[in-house]
């Protein structure tokens, strides 16, 4: 059957509005998770300024995580009922309040810590109604690459955060860094009406469909995951300098593990477009896979070193999307309940990743925090494919 003018026409403008949402979630991913990223890629000079230890900043980083453990499973139920643009500018106003918080008052851990848990109350209401714009605007064939280029958000911040370090920390001051996140994140809000993008407003689903096993012990992978891989943006560049290379030279590092891990994201969401299925499979794989990487972060050989890098960031870092995506695909009715569900359960894992990481490396050293974050990574890996099995034998009973 051929299209007539009116229905290309359509199609057209179907396909914009679902690139423009995927735009938008990638833009809003970068602004609301560079809070946490700054501290970590700022942390020798943060440590300097306010004159704290690493043990210290590990408690304010856990202090993003907390409050989006606190606060996830009730902001995305929130969002189910307010619907993605509302959720969305209400996100970006809380990050822009917390970094300008952190520019003009973190004059101590109480205050830096408050701004991070305003900050992680952000994200969590902020990535629940991105995977609601996603699923409502964007083609279920094309949902991968949608949420592959979404996630490919994260590491493009580390990205940015990484770049941040020498171009601006140590020219201006670390403080302008984050006057500048907050005057971006303020300015995005009213761009945000411009385009038709929004889907319909959300239908409220049956609150027992969430009841499952399987979505616990996923969550709780998320979490371990989630444990492993945030000291690869956090505390990458204090490991570096702690071996001898310079703060400048360990934050083009991150930059460039960054990079990778943006076109490995994209390339993971593509694939999951062409494999509709065994998604968890694959997550597990790279979970398991990745955690060679953070060994190879643990040792003190600066090649190897690097090496570990590549590999923690193309590898390890690559399932976030991933597994979001497969848990959406679980639950298409219900996108931001169940994304608020698995993030929070997620950053309850989180909370104590920084924690555990810099106690670790402060009692035994960094190589030592590195081995415990490749156990959490290859346990977080397990953990996926035990889910995976419950819920197979779910849909196999039903």
């Amino acid at each position: 059957m051929n299209q007539g003018p009116s229905d290309a026409i359509e199609g057209h403008a179907v396909e914009a509005t679902s690139w423009r949402a995927v735009a938008s979630t990638a833009l809003i991913s970068v602004i609301v998770m560079l809070p946490l990223l700054l501290v970590g890629s700022f942390s020798p000079l943060i440590r300097a300024d306010l004159d704290i230890t690493v043990s210290a900043v590990g408690l304010q980083i856990s202090a993003f995580f907390l409050g989006v453990a606190l606060t996830g499973t009730w902001l995305g139920s929130a969002v189910q009922r307010l619907g993605p643009r509302i959720s969305v500018k209400l996100a970006l106003a809380g990050t822009g309040a917390a970094t300008f918080f952190i520019a003009g008052f973190a004059r101590g851990t109480w205050a830096l810590g408050l701004a991070l848990f305003l900050a992680g109350a952000s994200s969590a209401l902020a990535q629940p109604a991105m995977a609601a714009l996603l699923v409502g605007a964007v083609r279920t064939e094309s949902q991968g690459i949608a949420f592959g280029i979404k996630q490919a958000a994260g590491p493009a911040s580390s990205l940015v955060a990484g770049l941040a370090l020498p171009l601006v920390a140590l020219s201006l001051g670390w403080r302008w860094a984050f006057v500048i996140l907050g005057t971006g994140a303020i300015l995005t809000i009213p761009t945000l009406d411009r385009h038709r993008m929004w889907p319909s407003p959300p239908v409220v689903a049956d609150r027992r469909s969430l009841r499952r096993a399987w979505l616990f012990i996923l969550g709780v992978a998320f979490g371990a995951g989630v444990a492993s891989t945030a000291p690869l943006t956090m505390f990458l560049v204090e490991t570096l300098v702690e071996r001898g290379i310079s703060a400048g030279r360990a934050g083009w590092i991150l930059a460039g593990g960054s990079l990778i891990a943006v076109v490995m994201r994209l390339v993971y969401g593509r694939l999951a477009d062409r494999r509709r299925g065994r998604l968890m499979t694959l997550v597990a794989t790279l979970m398991i896979v990745g955690s060679l990487g953070y060994a190879g972060i643990a040792h003190p050989s600066i090649p190897v070193t690097l090496i570990g890098v590549s590999v923690g960031f193309g590898v390890a870092w690559g399932w976030p999307g991933l597994l979001q995506l497969a848990t959406v695909r679980l639950h298409p009715s219900e996108p931001a309940r169940v994304t608020g569900i698995v993030s929070s359960s997620a950053a309850a894992g989180a909370v104590i990743g920084p924690i555990v990481f810099t106690a670790v490396a402060d009692a035994a050293g960094f190589g030592a925090a590195w081995i415990v974050t490749a156990a959490l990574s290859a346990v977080a890996g397990t953990l996926v494919l035990v889910a995976r099995s419950l819920a197979l034998r779910e849909i196999s009973d039903n």
